[in-house]
């Protein structure tokens, strides 16, 4: 209950795909597969990175983002894929549907029926109306009380909710008319049909947005368009069929043929011979247009902000997010002395409790008094920790006490006990040139000319200033380490220099552009190996270049 609790409170502020890799570390589902003889590791494995894939296609199109929009998304893909595998019509079927239900599907021959109905207006009529920016607009009542006066302020809510039922309409009507493959026909009752065909004629020549959001229903649109298409070409392919009311089918044929020629009605011709001149002109035209490239593309790349966690040299140049979780981790060559290690679950620990005992001490550090915890002990510390808040009862249960000991008890610890300042845990912003993080030296060189910069965010653990004046930057690491590791220290201070080294030297240039001077050393302090490891400095740019 306490695991599903934590993960509860991480969906509200995580985005979908994050949330997923979480699970997939927490809960290793990709091993479960290994106790199903009826599926295969690979399968599960495939399955599992589709649905992320699909999540991070999603929270990278999504402006809400998130778990329950993620949800929502793929309960309309899954009824998407429904209707579209429904059978296919057979050559004695009609199918009736509304134009919700047809989305996806195609039809040889449709019929549009009922044009003419209004739009539906009703959620601008309300009494009291609500928009997101401005809140709650409402009609008033005069001086004597009886009559309710609309302001200003409302109709404009009011205008803007219409806008917006109108694009939703307009939406509607481009799923009705793309649903027929060879022949789309409109019918609509209208009490005038000769008028309309005038006043869809002079749209045609005044055409303004106005006409288009001010329209009472479809046929209105689907006139205007055709008699604007008809303006600029002369062999459009339609036929408009005007009826009297209460005919029967022999007296309908002879009204439509009796009828007199208005500017589009029942006839198609033959296309002419197109100018060569015009073709050309258009043919480069379009050639111009359509080979246009938007000059700052390569600004699309770059982030608005980077987690000093994430940075890397060709962080730009990634085309997709690497999946680190258990599925790709496949068996490294066991070092000499490891090969007899102890399978991990003789350990008694499962690999979430492991994980949540580091974090857990990791928030000790975080929090702990340095003066207090020289004077006392860890436990000690911890218990007034938990009674303040800082951790609570089952992190202060997780929390690896003879860790903490030696670090307590180490020469590091004493030495910023000494310092004459320290700094811990602050959190910084800064702005590091993002031509910096590409390997491609076109997009590099583009960079550096625009100038662009990353914002860069992190959180440094601890700063201090010794006794001699030396700056030094200190990590303190959870890291667990092997028996084989924790007995050859070189080989665990290259582990860990290999797997942090990257991000704590850009920690390492960003303080260095803070305090206006480099720093001296950058530290790491692995509690399970109770030693300090120092991370070289590998030759980057001086801090003066940031």
């Amino acid at each position: 209950v306490q695991r599903l609790t934590v993960l509860r409170a991480d969906a509200r502020g995580m985005a979908a795909d994050k949330l997923l890799l979480r699970l997939y570390d927490d809960t290793d589902i990709a091993r479960l597969a290994e106790e199903d003889p009826e599926r295969t590791t690979t399968a599960v494995r495939t399955h599992l990175r589709a649905l992320y894939d699909l999540a991070r296609q999603f929270e990278n199109r999504s402006q809400s983002g998130g778990l329950y929009s993620f949800l929502q998304s793929v309960e309309e893909t899954i009824e998407e894929n429904a209707a579209e595998s429904a059978p296919a019509e057979t050559a004695d079927a009609v199918q009736i549907l509304s134009i919700h239900h047809s989305k996806g599907l195609e039809y040889p021959v449709c019929f549009l029926a009922r044009t003419s109905k209004s739009f539906n207006k009703q959620d601008t009529t309300a009494a009291v109306l609500f928009d997101p920016a401005i809140g709650a607009v409402m009609r008033l009542p005069d001086e004597g009380g009886v009559v309710m006066c609309d302001t200003p302020l409302r109709r404009s809510v009011a205008a803007s909710i219409l806008d917006a039922s109108i694009e939703e309409e307009m939406r509607v009507l481009y799923v009705a008319m793309t649903r027929a493959r060879e022949r789309l026909i409109v019918t609509a009752v209208v009490p005038d049909p000769s008028a309309m065909l005038e006043e869809a004629a002079l749209a045609a020549v005044y055409h303004t947005p106005e006409t288009v959001y001010r329209a009472p229903n479809f046929i209105t649109w689907i006139l205007d368009s055709l008699a604007a298409a008809r303006r600029q070409m002369q062999n459009i392919s339609c036929a408009v069929v005007c009826l009297p009311e209460q005919t029967t089918t022999a007296e309908s044929d002879i009204a439509a043929e009796e009828q007199e020629p208005n500017w589009f009605h029942a006839r198609e011709t033959e296309p002419s011979e197109p100018d060569p001149q015009k073709v050309e002109e258009y043919r480069a035209l379009f050639a111009d247009r359509f080979a246009f490239a938007y000059p700052h593309a390569h600004l699309s790349t770059v982030p608005a902000k980077l987690t000093v966690s994430r940075l890397a040299p060709d962080i730009l140049d990634e085309t997709e997010e690497p999946l680190h979780t258990e599925l790709d981790r496949q068996p490294a060559v066991l070092r000499e002395g490891e090969r007899n290690r102890a399978p991990k679950f003789l350990s008694g620990k499962t690999e979430w409790e492991a994980s949540f005992s580091g974090t857990a001490t990791h928030v000790f550090m975080q929090f702990c008094d340095f003066a207090r915890l020289a004077e006392t002990d860890a436990a000690t510390e911890c218990r007034r920790l938990r009674d303040a808040g800082f951790l609570t009862d089952a992190m202060a249960e997780a929390v690896r006490l003879e860790e903490i000991e030696g670090f307590r008890q180490s020469a590091l610890f004493a030495r910023i006990l000494r310092a004459p300042l320290v700094r811990r845990e602050f959190r910084f912003n800064a702005a590091l040139p993002a031509c910096d993080f590409t390997r491609d030296t076109v997009l590099a060189e583009k960079l550096r000319a625009d100038r662009t910069d990353v914002i860069v965010q992190g959180v440094v653990d601890c700063l201090f200033i010794d006794e001699n004046g030396h700056a030094i930057l200190l990590d303190y690491k959870t890291d667990r380490l092997t028996a084989w590791e924790r007995s050859h220290p070189a080989a665990a201070a290259q582990k860990l220099c290999a797997r942090h080294g990257n991000q704590l030297r850009y920690y390492r240039f960003v303080c260095a552009s803070m305090l206006g001077r480099p720093v001296d050393e950058c530290l790491i302090y692995s509690l399970h190996l109770g030693d300090t490891v120092v991370v070289p400095e590998d030759g980057k740019e001086s801090y003066e270049e940031i």
